[in-house]
């Protein structure tokens, strides 16, 4: 599975979690504008 770090404004990352859908990709969404880890 992919990890991705995202923040909910980021266009790239928009683009990269539409791409690795699109594509049949699993992958977990980490927002790190949320996540204080």
């Amino acid at each position: 599975m992919v990890k991705v770090y995202s923040t909910p404004t980021c266009p790239y990352c928009h683009t990269l979690k539409a791409f690795l859908k699109e594509k049949g990709v699993e992958f977990q969404d980490i927002d790190v504008s949320q996540d204080e880890k």
